[in-house]
């Protein structure tokens, strides 16, 4: 990804999570988030940061966290797309906020279909 993140420390996931918890009472710690968008099952107490996040992070920082999430924990990227769109499609997103789920669709496709080398 091009954005610099400025705490070495921090990762794409950290960020996510935390931009996930945003006006929420709760916070979703990463490991939740990662798990999530690893198996696709969503902790009912952490649907709405999901949605929150995946309404209204910047898509940078989705595409960021799919990757970073995909190659530390060794699973196919198309895989989390997958939940995500699905996520999407479930909370209706594809209505009420269709470009930007239009934007999203079309990155997860670049992201699947990636030529081999």
């Amino acid at each position: 990804m091009g954005a610099i993140i400025k705490d070495k420390n921090r990762t794409w996931l950290d960020i996510a999570a935390q931009t996930a918890s945003c006006s929420l009472r709760l916070i979703m710690p990463s490991e939740v988030l990662s798990k999530a968008l690893c198996t696709g099952l969503i902790p009912d107490e952490y649907e709405a940061h999901l949605i929150t996040l995946m309404g209204e992070a910047p898509i940078a920082i989705l595409v960021g966290t799919i990757d970073y999430v995909a190659a530390t924990k060794h699973i196919p990227t198309g895989l989390i797309w997958a939940h995500v769109i699905r996520w999407m499609e479930l909370w209706q997103m594809d209505c009420g906020n269709a470009d930007r789920y239009h934007a999203l669709v079309e990155v997860s496709r670049t992201k699947i279909q990636r030529p081999s080398t």
